[in-house]
């Protein structure tokens, strides 16, 4: 692979480095840069919610007018009331169709609602001329949470059968931590269905670190033992962001408020089980479309090199890694991460 640097800044806006690594060389990304956090959603946890930045006794951050909690208003758009349905692989999931233009479906990670593109993501992507998809996973409420544990290949099927019910194919995917994973599988397996796809924070295997991790948090799920909010709370800002938020002390004390509240949602917990596929680098020779995987320097889920491992198999992808970000990088630089996304889609 080759390696380059980012080379220009859309908008005349100031540009922050970002490395770009490519197979075959495409066009230089061109990320912005972000200095505070702002409107999010929580994603990779165990309980999806939305809530507002919250200022903690006086400290915090500027921000917009409140994300209400369970989604109600996302920076100004009332998702569940905007909501549709669709049954399909025997389940009813919630989703929501918007903008104008090639569609492009955004697939969450484990515990993420599909508001979680909504702050940053679907008004890139809708300026940039798409229309956009997202939804609830199985697990995620309004879709129907069925009791037991989630395969990969659960997931699979289900977005498989969105895509195919909405007559979106072959389409745009992006996909963020499992939703990458979601999307190599239909990469592989039902190439008619993927025009291309961005894989963030993905990996093709799990290594001895991760599957420890993964390991825990199922045998922390069948003790039927929950953690108290606050501990929580710690515990994902600690393993979700880098050491450049962990440093800043208001941003740090407004993710942690974002964090407890998460407590208060429901998740089905087979979501957990999705993580134990096996090694999918050989399948992955296999993927015809052109994809491109971003990973994010600090991210201790999907570090770097497992992206890498991505990139590599994948026969026609590059590969684009944005420093100072940890897991949650889509929110921590989102302008940065829908450069990458924006850029490769114009050709692609």
């Amino acid at each position: 692979m080759a390696h380059g640097n980012v080379a220009h800044q859309p908008n005349d806006q100031a540009f922050v480095d970002a490395q770009l690594t490519s197979r075959p060389q495409l066009d230089t990304v061109a990320p912005l840069s972000i200095t505070a956090v702002r409107e999010t959603c929580t994603a990779d946890l165990p309980r999806a919610i939305v809530t507002p930045l919250l200022n903690r006794d006086g400290r915090g951050i500027a921000r917009p007018p409140p994300i209400r909690l369970e989604g109600k208003d996302m920076g100004g758009a009332d998702y569940r009331h905007a909501t549709d349905f669709v049954t399909t692989n025997g389940i009813r999931l919630a989703y929501k169709h918007s903008g104008g233009g090639e569609p492009v479906l955004l697939i969450a990670g484990s515990g993420s609602a599909g508001h979680f593109w909504t702050p940053h993501q679907t008004p890139a992507l809708h300026a940039a001329g798409y229309a956009t998809v997202v939804f609830d996973n199985r697990g995620i409420p309004p879709s129907e949470a069925p009791a037991g544990k989630y395969s990969l290949a659960d997931f699979v099927a289900d977005t498989k059968g969105l895509i195919e019910a909405l007559d979106l194919a072959p389409c745009r995917i992006v996909g963020m931590s499992l939703g990458s994973m979601i999307a190599q599988e239909l990469a592989i397996d039902h190439p008619e269905l993927v025009r291309s796809a961005v894989l963030i924070a993905t990996r093709a295997r799990v290594d001895a670190a991760r599957l420890a991790q993964t390991e825990a948090e199922i045998a922390l799920v069948e003790s039927g033992v929950r953690l108290p909010a606050v501990y929580e709370a710690a515990t994902t800002v600690f393993k979700m962001f880098s050491p450049s938020t962990l440093d800043d002390d208001a941003a740090v004390a407004s993710w942690l408020d974002v964090f407890e509240m998460s407590g208060t949602g429901t998740v089905a917990t087979g979501q957990v089980w999705a993580d134990l596929a096996g090694d999918r680098r050989a399948a992955l020779r296999r993927v015809t479309a052109p994809c491109r995987v971003v990973t994010f320097t600090d991210d201790l889920i999907t570090p770097p090199h497992l992206g890498a491992e991505v990139a590599e198999a994948i026969p026609r992808c590059d590969l684009v890694e944005i420093p100072r970000c940890g897991h949650l990088g889509c929110l921590e630089r989102p302008d940065a991460v829908n450069a990458a996304i924006t850029e490769f889609f114009d050709h692609n």
